[in-house]
Formats: structure tokens, sequence, C-alpha cells
């Protein structure tokens, strides 16, 4: 997957869990350059997942078990 798509998509998860747009692209583009997004285990995985683990990480939100 693109770089910038799988950047994107990070992006979009962070907001729709009430991150402003410019302070999920400040904290992704911190991220982003540690994932090799051409990996299929990390495509596997998903934007989404990293995100949330970002997010965690950052103290942005709970961690929730699922």
């Amino acid at each position: 997957m693109d770089r910038d798509i799988f950047l994107k998509q990070m992006v979009a998860f962070a907001m729709s869990k009430g991150i402003s747009e410019d302070q999920a692209q400040r904290i992704m583009n911190k991220y982003i350059v540690k994932l090799d997004t051409s990996d299929s285990i990390v495509q596997h995985i998903g934007p989404e997942y990293y995100a949330y683990q970002i997010l965690i990480n950052e103290k942005l939100v709970d961690f929730v078990a699922l």
C-alpha cells in the first residue's frame, strides 16, 4: 500500500476519535517513517490498528479491550 494512502487512513482514524486534523497529521507523521507500509503483514494489520496504538502511546485515547 502506498505510504500516503496508509497515512491518510491513519489520520482519518484519529479524526474519528475526536483528534483534530492538524494534530492527527502531526502525530502520525512522527510514526509513519517507522512503518514499512509495503510489508504485507503491516498492510494486513492495517492503518487503523497502528493509528490506535499510536493514540494510546500518545495518551490521547484509552486502551479498550475488545
